[in-house]
């Protein structure tokens, strides 16, 4: 808070706080004191002209950025608002402030913070695909084991199926390892052609021993047809 003539006569802790004077330092003075030196010289010619003229820049507006000066002569990125009274003939000019320095610092803060904690979870993400992978592969190896034994034909159209399943599973591990990449840059695509024919085949072997118990269907062809895949082949002649 200040006179007409520019003269501090009230500040709060926050002030002095950011601009790093004692109030003591601050009362008493004049406002420019807390403005770079090249504002600061025409400070009380602003000042007079508009009590002359009322013509305002700062003074009643909402909000305007102007740049501050810190006791250490660093600059402060500031947010001030001005508003003016008057009793008894002599006017009082009250200013409020945002600091946007501080805003600012504190928002690098955040996302350091935030990206720390990418890094983390990228870590956790990495090891436990890591962890899972090795009962996978073991898994994966006794199913191969088990497939050279002596098997019905049904037992190894299981395994196979198991297998698959298997090999789907540790895919899904390596693209959790490839998405755990994705926030250092590490990520690459790859443009891989497929066998549309031979993925739809091995969804449907391990989808058709489930609708094989539960509805107790011997017949391939029907299970097709629960799918709609007789109505693709006969559109499109993808089987």
């Amino acid at each position: 808070e200040a006179d007409e003539d520019m003269i501090i006569k009230f500040v709060n802790f926050c002030a002095c706080e950011t601009f790093g004077y004692s109030d003591t330092e601050l009362l008493g003075s004049k406002v420019n004191m807390l403005m770079p030196d090249n504002v600061a010289i025409h400070h009380d010619k602003y000042v007079n002209r508009y009590i002359t003229t009322s013509e305002a820049h700062v003074i009643g507006t909402k909000g305007r950025k102007i740049i501050g000066k810190h006791k250490n002569g660093s600059k402060l990125n500031l947010v001030l608002c001005i508003n003016e009274s008057i009793e008894n003939g002599k006017r009082t000019f009250t200013a409020s402030f945002e600091n946007l320095t501080l805003l600012i610092e504190e928002k690098n803060k955040q996302i350091e913070m935030l990206d720390e904690l990418a890094k983390q979870k990228s870590y956790f993400v990495a090891n436990m695909s890591h962890e899972i992978r090795t009962p996978m592969n073991g898994i994966f190896g006794l199913l191969e084991s088990l497939k050279d034994t002596d098997l019905s034909e049904n037992q190894k159209n299981y395994i196979t199926m198991c297998m698959s399943s298997a090999e789907s599973l540790i895919q899904i591990l390596d693209d959790i390892l490839l998405f755990s990449k994705a926030s250092s840059g590490g990520i690459i695509l790859e443009d891989i052609s497929f066998d549309l024919n031979e993925l739809i085949e091995n969804v449907l072997c391990i989808l058709c021993s489930n609708i094989d118990k539960q509805k107790n269907i011997d017949d391939k062809e029907q299970i097709y047809n629960i799918f709609f895949f007789k109505k693709i082949e006969e559109n499109y002649n993808l089987i």
